[in-house]
C-alpha cells in the first residue's frame, strides 16, 4: 500500500516537472492565451499547444497542484491540501469565434482502513480525499462563472470537466482554480483482560492527486464585415433582377 502511494507522489511531481519545459504564452491560428497572474506550490504554470486544426485546439496545462499522501496509525488524524489557482488573458483573433472551451482533468485517489483480525472492540478510522476543478469567465467586464465538477472519495481514476459553452469575441479572461485534499483517522482497538485492556491502533491511508489537465477550444470562422455588406448587396440584385422578370 505504501509503495502504491508513494508511485502516485512521484507521478504527480513528475507531471508538473516535465511541463516546465512548456510556455506560459499560446498563439493558435484562431486566438492566443497569456498567462496573467496565479498562485500555486507545486510548481509553476506552464502550457503547451497540443493540438490546432478543424476549429479544435487543445492546450496541455500544468496548474502546479501538489499531489497528496496522508497515514495515520494514532490518536491524531493527519490532513493535508492544496488550492491552485490561474488568471489567463486571451485574444480571439479578427474572423474567428470561441464556441465553447472545455477545462478537464483527471482525479487520482486511493484510499485504505486497516481492520482488527482479533476479537476486540474498535472503532473503525476513516479515510477520505476529494478534488474539484472551475472555470470562469469574463468578457467586457462581466464575469460568468461556470459549474466545475467535485470528487470525493476517489478509489482509481475519475475524470473532471468543467465547460463554458458561450459564444467568445475579441479580448476576455480566463480563470482556472483547480484544488484537492486527503484525510485520515486510524482505526482504534481495545482488547479486554480480567484485569487490563490494551489500545491499539491501525493504519488508515489516504492520497489525492490530480493530472492530464487539459483545456479544449472550439473555434469557427466568422465572416468579415465587409463579407456581409458584398452577401446583402447580392442579394439585393437577386431580388431586384427577379422582380424585373416578374414585370
Amino acid at each position: 500500500m505504501k509503495k502504491l502511494l508513494t508511485t502516485l507522489l512521484i507521478g504527480g511531481l513528475l507531471t508538473v516537472g516535465s511541463a516546465a519545459r512548456a510556455a506560459t504564452t499560446i498563439d493558435s491560428s484562431s486566438f492566443s492565451l497569456t498567462w496573467l497572474t496565479g498562485v500555486s506550490t507545486g510548481g509553476n504554470f506552464n502550457m503547451k499547444l497540443l493540438s490546432d486544426t478543424d476549429g479544435r485546439t487543445q492546450i496541455g496545462l500544468s496548474l502546479g497542484l501538489q499531489s497528496y499522501s496522508v497515514e495515520s496509525d494514532g490518536p491524531s488524524g493527519s490532513a493535508n491540501s492544496d488550492t491552485a489557482f490561474h488568471q489567463l488573458a486571451g485574444s480571439v483573433r479578427q474572423g474567428y469565434r470561441i464556441t465553447s472551451m472545455t477545462f478537464s482533468a483527471v482525479a487520482n485517489g486511493t484510499l485504505y482502513r486497516e481492520m482488527p483480525t482479533w476479537p476486540c472492540v474498535y472503532e473503525p478510522g476513516e479515510a477520505t480525499n476529494n478534488a474539484s476543478m472551475d472555470m470562469a469567465l469574463t468578457q467586457g467586464g462581466e464575469r460568468t462563472e461556470f459549474g466545475g465538477t467535485r470528487v470525493h472519495d476517489v478509489i482509481g481514476q475519475q475524470a473532471m470537466t468543467a465547460n463554458a459553452g458561450v459564444p467568445v469575441d475579441g479580448d476576455f479572461l480566463l480563470d482556472l482554480s483547480t484544488r484537492s485534499g486527503a484525510w485520515a483517522f486510524g482505526t482504534e482497538t481495545i482488547t479486554y483482560s480480567d484485569d487490563w485492556q490494551y489500545i491499539y491502533w491501525l493504519d488508515s491511508t489516504a492520497s489525492i492527486g490530480v493530472t492530464d489537465y487539459l483545456l479544449t477550444v472550439q473555434v469557427a470562422p466568422v465572416p468579415e464585415p465587409s463579407t456581409y455588406a458584398m452577401l446583402l448587396a447580392g442579394l439585393g440584385v437577386a431580388g431586384w433582377a427577379a422582380r424585373r422578370r416578374k414585370a
